[in-house]
């Protein structure tokens, strides 16, 4: 019997967008790393091919969570995802604490931070997203037993 999934989280879904979105616009043009949620994962991996194969990898992994009824193989295809985000709320601390963008450009810690708060936020609000989803099973749950 086919049983029903939870929806993915709003914020996963969000992450899955926003890295397509990276690895569309990197193929477009190059100069798309260099802002600075993006340009963390860049500088860490330095080559571009690499970097849009990695960040669509990531999302079409993290896309294929709703076919696995383990929790643990949702959590193995959520981390690189979660990994980047990470990576790219790391460079916007980074960031905000230089005062500087990943292109040069200076401006006040606070300019900055209003500005990079949301890659901070994603982070944290897809860790929440993905710990919740993983701890419920990813799936509904009827009394005692998991319709799956």
């Amino acid at each position: 019997m086919m049983g029903l999934r939870r929806p993915l989280p709003v914020m996963i879904i969000y992450a899955i967008v926003l890295h397509l979105c990276w690895g569309i616009l990197g193929t477009i043009d190059d100069t798309t790393y260099l802002s600075t949620a993006a340009s963390a994962p860049f500088r860490l991996f330095g080559n571009l091919t690499g970097l849009v194969c990695i960040v669509v990898a990531a999302a079409a992994l993290t896309g294929l969570i709703a076919r696995f009824r383990s929790p643990l193989a949702s959590l193995m295809c959520m981390l690189p995802q979660q990994s980047l985000l990470i990576i790219s709320a790391v460079g916007a601390a980074h960031a905000i604490y230089l005062g500087q963008f990943a292109d040069g450009v200076v401006r006040s810690r606070f300019f900055i931070a209003a500005d990079q708060l949301p890659a901070i936020l994603a982070a944290i609000g897809h860790t929440v997203s993905m710990l919740r989803f993983i701890l419920k099973g990813g799936f509904i749950w009827i009394g005692t037993r998991r319709v799956l």
